[in-house]
């Protein structure tokens, strides 16, 4: 059971050092999205992605957290796993939250990324 713990902790550092490779790389490829020039259009449910995704809930993006963001970006259909993500959010430091029109869109979305997490 010792190895086991060990085990885990190991793969979660490597998840870690992958997720941020990925992070600066997805965050690169936004510079060449449409910007959300209004951020009252951003609604729906989102998450961070950035966190752990067995950890992390979809949350209602109020008016107030939106406004907070340093900047978001219109996604295309293609742009993620599973097609639904309308929006990435940059919310500074290493928070990133990718949003949904629907809870069970964003619900979805964050249980297929904990799927294919390392």
């Amino acid at each position: 059971m010792h190895i086991s713990r060990k085990l885990n902790l190991a793969l979660w550092i490597v998840s870690l050092c992958l997720c941020s490779v990925f992070a600066q790389a997805s965050d690169q490829a936004l510079a060449d999205k449409p910007v959300v020039k209004d951020k009252t259009e951003v609604t729906g449910y989102g998450f961070n992605w950035h966190a752990d995704p067995d950890t992390v809930r979809c949350i209602k993006m109020t008016p107030v957290f939106v406004a907070s963001f340093k900047a978001c970006v219109h996604l295309a259909k293609d742009d993620s796993q599973t097609g639904t993500m309308k929006f990435q959010c940059d919310a500074g430091g290493d928070k990133s939250y990718l949003i949904a029109e629907t809870l069970k869109q964003c619900q979805d979305a964050k249980d297929t990324m904990a799927a294919n997490a390392p």
